[in-house]
């Protein structure tokens, strides 16, 4: 009698240890698996939010390239090198319209004084050097007409010959209405009249005739 009921109990502790043996493999495997689709949820949604970011971006770049493409390109604020070369354009039209003036004046003070030119006198002395720059912008003006004005142009060496022929000519032109004598005075006071404005840092006009 003991042994059957050793033996009953041997199979009941057999047949309770192989269920809950079965049972652990259940609950881990369910546990696994609920583990690899969560694990593949996140991966999916972490994926999803990178290819969003992605399009996001991919999207902004295609607004700014459509942008540019077709809007107008905004000058309403120039920049500020233009505006700078701009202000320093005009700050020396200023300085060479003085220089201008300052030296009308000072010539016809020496026509006047110095010279004991006439008004009459003064005006066809004038007249010389008009005559003198038509003529320099007779031979400029085909030239300059070819080039680019944004570029602006410098004077070749065939271009300094010519000018120095027609300066040559109305130099000749100017020496005999004033004869030597008043013509190397006039030469004289223009040459330290140049060399005074350089050495006081005003020479905005170099006047050559």
């Amino acid at each position: 009698m003991k042994s059957f009921l050793l033996s009953c109990l041997l199979l009941g502790s057999i047949g309770l240890n192989i269920y809950l043996l079965n049972t652990e493999v259940v609950v881990e495997n369910n546990l696994d698996e609920n583990t690899f689709q969560v694990n593949d949820e996140i991966k999916i949604a972490q994926s999803a939010i990178k290819k969003a970011e992605l399009s996001n971006k991919k999207h902004k770049r295609n607004n700014r390239k459509i942008r540019k493409s077709f809007l107008p390109e905004d000058t309403s604020s120039p920049s500020v090198e233009h505006t700078q070369e701009k202000t320093e354009n005009a700050v020396y039209e200023v300085q060479y319209q003085e220089s201008l003036t300052k030296w009308d004046e000072k010539l016809n003070q020496h026509l006047e004084l110095d010279l004991n030119l006439t008004p009459d006198e003064i005006q066809q002395f004038n007249s010389i050097l008009k005559k003198r720059m038509t003529a320099i912008n007779s031979y400029m003006e085909p030239i300059l007409r070819e080039q680019d004005p944004e570029v602006g142009y410098m004077n070749t060496v065939e271009d300094n010959i010519e000018i120095s022929k027609i300066n040559i000519t109305y130099s000749e032109y100017l020496k005999g209405f004033l004869g030597p004598v008043a013509y190397e005075a006039y030469a004289n006071f223009r040459k330290n009249h140049n060399a005074n404005e350089f050495q006081n840092g005003t020479s905005h006009v170099y006047v050559e005739f």
